[in-house]
């Protein structure tokens, strides 16, 4: 029986990029075709920015995300398979203003603000304090995806 699966991805560094073909490739890419291809699925890749594809894996409207994090939310509505992959998630700053940071109530008491992608998990300690912060701790900036973040950065807008 032949399927047919949206598969989103993320133009993002080595995990799937999008060339000027329109082609995908990457790490996230080859091991989408390889399971889907076993799978003998038929399937097609979109590019969607993190938090919505997350909304419409729960709608129904897409398939496969790879690289997301099981939380008891989303295991609400989504089926986990896996690990894809041991990752650690670190907090970047700019080489050439580096913050003195000690524990992670540092990250809410920096001079600049701090950039995290809308719906990505950071952990459950990052999750609940992020939940009680104070209305004067405005320093994240929400945005739809890690290249917005690395622009960011790059300019010095964030730390």
């Amino acid at each position: 029986m032949a399927c047919e699966l949206v598969v989103r991805f993320e133009n993002y560094a080595a995990q799937s990029k999008l060339d000027e073909d329109l082609v995908w490739h990457g790490i996230d890419v080859d091991f989408a075709k390889a399971l889907l291809d076993e799978a003998g699925c038929c399937y097609r890749f979109v590019s969607i920015p993190w938090g919505r594809a997350l909304k419409l894996l729960e709608e129904g409207e897409i398939d496969l995300i790879l690289s997301v994090t099981k939380t008891p939310l989303r295991e609400q509505y989504a089926y986990f398979i896996g690990p894809q992959r041991m990752e650690t998630i670190v907090f970047a700053m700019n080489a050439h203003a580096p913050y003195q940071l000690d524990s992670l109530e540092s990250l809410f008491h920096l001079s600049k603000p701090i950039a995290i992608q809308r719906n990505a998990y950071y952990g459950e300690a990052f999750t609940q304090r992020l939940k009680q912060r104070k209305d004067n701790e405005t320093q994240f900036i929400f945005v739809p995806d890690n290249q917005v973040k690395l622009n960011l950065l790059k300019k010095g807008r964030i730390a």
